[in-house]
């Protein structure tokens, strides 16, 4: 697929309009894998272009096992046309402005544009990010008063439920391994897993760990955020906040691709990105890749061969304090006071193991088989086509079970008997 996307460099370089059939066949190369096509056709054969224009495999997946109904589908399908008209006329800018001309890069662009704009309508639709963690917190907090309250009105009606209990349990533990063994006490210990998971997810919040994801309505701040994160990482365009400057024209152009409208302004957006804590995360994280893939990363790891196991330590000695920070932030039931250590408990027992590894650390190279290997790729294919016939069969059988209920629904409009 890398080759086949420097078709698009004479339109970057003369800035003509990409072709219709083109950009919708490179579009879908950058995500099918091997098994893309069977699984095109396949949907395209329960609706037609539904196999073209849905995006991804989750998608295809969902529409021919009927998780998708088909009015989802033809919106989507509808909705993905037009981003691809505006995708032909605006990619060649936003490439030529980047200036990769690598294969290998112009497929890791075209997965990043596309996830940008994707998320673009989710991200716009979302509530703001106060509102967005202030419902989380209430829901996890709800979670764990709830398991609490459970819990103790398991304690009362112990004697009149547990029998029925053990003997339900029983029966799965037959029909499935790894069940837990029986009773309510098995279902007590696991409400105050639930309950203490609860309370770790909300004291990480607490001290910024990032205990949970929040999303936000900034739709433009997520454009800003997917031109840095190009930007830093193909080298352009220089990131400045001036109105006007090829960054901010990148970002006009991906606001529009993704659906935002024409001259926009991201001015703003671009001067809060700018002083905001999410881009110091990304050049962060940037100069962290490029410090691993660096001769100056990869020396002191030839010099010592426990560099690897050091950081390690270092990495479990954190996590050691942040455990016993959380057991010391306020007074926990018995129940949590013992999870908490049990946590602290599992991180020392890693260090100490990290501690007493012995060395040195071996490397040595196992040539692939190439007939393990092509037996391997063999087995791979027969397990998606295994898989594409199995979503075909469960499609039909729930296409057949919608089609009988809407005529069942027509008929009780009309008046009409009841359907045998």
């Amino acid at each position: 697929m890398d080759t086949e996307l420097l078709k698009l460099l004479p339109f970057v370089d003369n800035g003509k309009t990409i072709p219709g059939d083109m950009m919708l066949r490179l579009l879908n190369g950058v995500h099918d894998r091997a098994d893309g096509e069977p699984r095109r056709l396949a949907a395209n054969e329960i609706l037609s272009g539904a196999g073209d224009y849905l995006p991804r495999r989750g998608y295809l997946s969902d529409f021919i096992s009927g998780k998708l109904p088909q009015t989802e589908a033809v919106a989507i399908i509808s909705s993905r046309k037009k981003y691809l008209e505006r995708m032909r006329y605006l990619l060649p800018s936003i490439l030529k402005i980047l200036g990769v001309r690598e294969g290998r890069n112009l497929n890791s662009i075209m997965l990043r544009i596309d996830d940008c704009c994707h998320d673009f309508p989710i991200v716009a639709k979302s509530a703001h990010e106060k509102k967005v963690r202030k419902a989380i917190r209430t829901d996890i907090a709800q979670i764990r008063n709830l398991a609490q309250e459970l819990r103790a009105t398991l304690e009362k009606a112990e004697t009149h439920i547990n029998h029925e209990l053990e003997q339900h349990v029983a029966i799965l533990r037959d029909e499935q391994q790894g069940v837990p063994s029986s009773g309510v006490e098995v279902l007590n210990q696991q409400l105050d897993w639930l309950r203490v998971a609860a309370d770790i997810a909300l004291y990480r919040d607490d001290v910024g760990e990032n205990g949970f994801y929040v999303g936000d309505n900034k739709a433009k701040t997520h454009v800003v955020e997917c031109a840095y994160d190009m930007a830093i990482w193909y080298g352009r365009p220089a990131f400045v906040t001036t109105p006007g400057s090829d960054f901010s024209f990148l970002c006009a152009l991906l606001f529009e691709l993704a659906g935002g409208g024409q001259d926009a302004s991201l001015a703003g957006a671009i001067s809060k990105f700018a002083r905001s804590a999410l881009r110091k995360k990304l050049d962060s994280d940037a100069e962290e890749s490029r410090q691993e893939n660096s001769d100056d990363y990869l020396k002191p790891h030839v010099e010592d061969n426990f560099l690897h196991v050091t950081r390690r330590i270092e990495e479990l000695t954190g996590e050691a304090r942040f455990w016993k920070a959380m057991m010391e932030s306020r007074a926990w039931d018995d129940a949590a006071k013992y999870h908490l250590s049990r946590r602290l408990l599992a991180v020392l027992e890693d260090i100490q193991d990290a501690n007493q590894r012995h060395g040195p650390h071996r490397v040595w190279s196992d040539p692939i088989d190439e007939v393990e290997l092509a037996r391997f790729v063999l087995q791979e294919r027969e397990r998606e086509a295994a898989l594409l016939q199995l979503e075909i069969e469960t499609g039909r059988k729930q296409r057949s079970v919608d089609l009988i209920l809407a005529k069942g629904q027509k008929r009780d409009q009309h008046g009409g008997g009841k359907p045998r």
